[in-house]
């Protein structure tokens, strides 16, 4: 595979870059930069959504959705080079930026065999970046800039067979019907939900605060069973106003939340949207039944006092 590179659309792009790994795996990236040559800081994006495939081409259903709810994304841009979770170089070029886009390891032009949120996946990435941050068109800053899949892999975490615990912040009417949200993709989104694995459950005491949790993600604490442990499961933050007369609802299961009814479906995903998004914890590999199907026992009051943290807004003074 050779690499090529042309000016095209204000900017200078050279398709299929060769990287090389500490174990001579050469991976493949695209690079957009301006015109001109100079030192510029660098927006890069490592994943398995392959660099060359157009986002109306693989994803027609969010492209269609985006571009109905969201005009200002595709406008002033040709959107020939829009891709799935990542930047429009279009938009960053003219502003003194060079674009990065990386198949990672055994996906789009990249050889090898696939293998998500791995170490050698994270080892990857960083020698990526490192790459960037030394190559003549570089002033030495190299930022990351993505969402989903991409964001998730600046992060490793490992996998266990342990109790899981899912909690839910919702909201309900007077006539007590579930209110739900648009979410990124999922329409029956509740306002907040967390989720904790028991045996990742070991907090960091310095970062950790009164109001947010940070576990340390680094030792599995297996569960006895019959004893009482204390879990702090963090909800993603939210901020709505709810009308006098509705309710605000905790829910904690062992599995993920599901909305009633029918859900949403689209093409690329393979999961039905219930308020999840095609996102579930459901993988047979970690989710065994024999292991996570039975019952666990929430403890609230006495010596065991449960609780939910929620911010109080205070009056202002008029």
């Amino acid at each position: 595979m050779t690499q090529k590179s042309e000016l095209r659309d204000r900017m200078r792009i050279h398709w299929d870059v060769p990287i090389t790994m500490d174990d001579d795996l050469v991976l493949r990236a695209d690079i957009y930069r301006p015109p001109q040559e100079g030192k510029y800081p660098v927006i890069l994006s490592y994943g398995p959504y392959a660099k060359g495939l157009a986002f109306q081409e693989g994803y027609p259903d969010q492209w269609q959705r985006m571009a109905a709810q969201h005009p200002d994304v595709t406008e002033g841009s040709t959107n020939k080079y829009q891709n799935w979770e990542v930047v429009d170089p279009e938009k960053w070029v003219p502003d003194g930026y060079v674009c990065g886009r990386v198949d990672s390891r055994g996906c789009g032009r990249s050889p090898g065999y696939v293998d998500p949120f791995s170490p050698r996946e994270t080892r990857d990435f960083y020698l990526c970046i490192e790459w960037a941050g030394t190559q003549p068109w570089n002033n030495g800053k190299v930022g990351l800039l993505a969402i989903s899949y991409y964001a998730i892999n600046l992060f490793s975490s490992s996998f266990t067979t342990d109790a899981d615990l899912f909690v839910v912040f919702r909201v309900f009417d007077p006539h007590g019907n579930e209110v739900v949200f648009q979410g990124a993709l999922d329409p029956h989104t509740p306002i907040g939900q967390g989720w904790l694995r028991a045996s990742h459950r070991k907090l960091d005491p310095v970062l950790s605060t009164e109001y947010r949790p940070y576990h340390t993600q680094d030792v599995r604490e297996s569960l006895i069973p019959g004893k009482v442990y204390e879990l702090a499961v963090e909800i993603w933050p939210t901020c709505i106003v709810v009308p006098v007369g509705y309710r605000i609802a905790l829910t904690v299961r062992g599995k993920d939340y599901e909305h009633p009814g029918k859900g949403m479906r689209i093409k690329s995903f393979v999961n039905e949207m219930r308020g999840c998004g095609p996102f579930l914890h459901n993988d047979p590999d970690d989710r065994p039944e024999a292991l996570f199907g039975g019952r666990n026992t929430l403890f609230a009051g006495g010596r065991n006092p449960s609780f939910v943290l929620v911010p109080i807004i205070p009056k202002r003074n008029v």
